[in-house]
């Protein structure tokens, strides 16, 4: 047997070397993103109304295309009835065609949903059908889609604890990129369509309300008011641009010229090592959290290319957090460090 190189071994010429086994290295692309799905035929919304045989169709199709899947899972460890949830590659250009074409995707988080019911804990057990709830939302969708030429797209979020941890334990959501008076139009049209009459789904209050409903349980469908956090790193601007804790004066600016006025700084925590670079909690309004997080990797893009932005005369950037670790930040540091954070003498 080969002694094992301990990575400090001396060659034959002498020279110390140092092997150690290169990164496997993987980019953006490999990214995936779990959503639930349904078989789709054409504009065929009448198969929605039969939730076992649309999921059991619906895990047939996945087969086909050589797909894996799984039930959607509650926080309390259940299986949500007749689900289909896929885990898909972010990069659509790497999915076989015939995947879009076979399937109507739901996505699996709540930014962008505009209106919506917030199943408290416990709902799962008063609702045991979750997959024909979300079927029936999903149909009364496309129905809508279908006669507007809109792109409205149905949200389910099984936990919401991330748009806070207490008060939001052990719940989920079911909502629509759409004000709620549009989700009541499209379920006012539901009925018309081969669904059928909704077994759920309720328009009331002259028309502009909807409550969702399950025997003798029910929730009013409502504008939704979720907020997440974000962190972020501001570079470049030193400690004493931040008026307070909550960052106001120029990097709450920053902030809002680069993602939007529906931003707020929460906290903010200096990053070890540097005197100009910080730690920044953001307060994102769950209904425009895709767009600027969208904005977030814009800018993170551009200085990782090395194209600052200047506040009041000085260079500056809003980047990702993860990026400062060992990307943009430290290779913009080491290249004279035109936005990095000036490293301090004894960190």
């Amino acid at each position: 047997m080969q002694p094992m190189n301990d990575g400090n071994n001396e060659n034959e010429g002498g020279r110390e070397t140092n092997e150690v086994a290169p990164y496997q290295q993987y980019g953006k692309d490999c990214g995936t993103k779990s959503v639930m799905v349904f078989a789709k035929e054409a504009e065929h919304v009448g198969q929605f109304a039969q939730p076992q045989e649309l999921a059991a169709k619906t895990k047939d199709v996945c087969a086909k295309l050589g797909i894996q899947t799984r039930p959607m899972m509650f926080t309390d460890g259940s299986a949500a009835v007749n689900t289909v949830i896929v885990s898909r590659p972010k990069d659509s250009t790497k999915i076989n065609p015939d995947y879009f074409e076979s399937l109507l995707e739901v996505s699996m988080t709540a930014s962008g949903a505009r209106s919506g019911v917030i199943l408290t804990e416990g709902w799962n057990k008063r609702a045991s059908n979750f997959g024909a709830v979300v079927a029936e939302v999903a149909a009364a969708v496309q129905v809508y889609n279908g006669a507007c030429g809109t792109a409205y797209q149905v949200k389910v979020d099984p936990d919401l604890a991330r748009f806070g941890a207490q008060e939001m334990r052990g719940s989920a959501l079911i909502g629509v990129d759409a004000d709620s008076i549009v989700f009541a139009e499209m379920v006012a049209g539901l009925g018309a369509s081969e669904y059928g009459q909704p077994r759920f789904l309720t328009v009331m209050d002259g028309g502009v309300g909807v409550r969702l409903a399950a025997g003798a349980w029910g929730v009013t469908w409502t504008e939704l008011q979720l907020r997440s956090t974000k962190p972020v790193a501001i570079i470049g601007l030193p400690r004493d641009e931040y008026e307070g804790s909550m960052g106001d004066g120029t990097p709450a600016g920053l902030v809002s010229e680069i993602l939007g006025q529906g931003v707020a700084i929460r906290r903010i925590t200096p990053i070890r090592g540097y005197d100009d670079t910080f730690r920044v909690l953001l307060y994102l309004d769950a209904k425009n959290e895709e767009e600027m997080l969208g904005r977030l990797e814009t800018a993170t893009r551009a200085a990782q290319e090395g194209h600052a932005v200047y506040v009041d005369g000085v260079k500056a950037a809003l980047v990702r957090l993860a990026a400062t670790d060992g990307g943009c930040l430290h290779r913009i540091v080491r290249e004279g460090g035109a936005l990095g954070g000036r490293w301090r003498r004894g960190a």
